[in-house]
């Protein structure tokens, strides 16, 4: 049982690490909204997310990632907005 609590305390710190940064990542792209409002921008830019694929092709488990991106992204696009 000690090896299992060893690996939900690493996945515990992981986590912490991941909500911090999506919550600093859905902040910018508040920023992001306002900004491309005032520049009469729209907010999906196809071209963007498609650079992001694309570096996420090169991990691993990129299709359970484009997955999890695919919402980050729609998330990031409703805060935008």
């Amino acid at each position: 049982m000690d090896k299992m609590k060893a690996y939900r305390d690493r996945i515990d710190k992981l986590d912490d690490i991941i909500l911090s940064a999506l919550e600093e990542r859905f902040s910018i792209a508040e920023e992001v909204g306002v900004w491309k409002k005032r520049q009469g921008l729209p907010l999906q830019d196809v071209k963007r997310e498609e650079e992001i694929y694309d570096r996420i092709s090169a991990y691993r488990h990129s299709d359970v990632l484009k997955k999890v991106y695919a919402t980050v992204l729609a998330e990031s696009r409703r805060l935008q907005a």
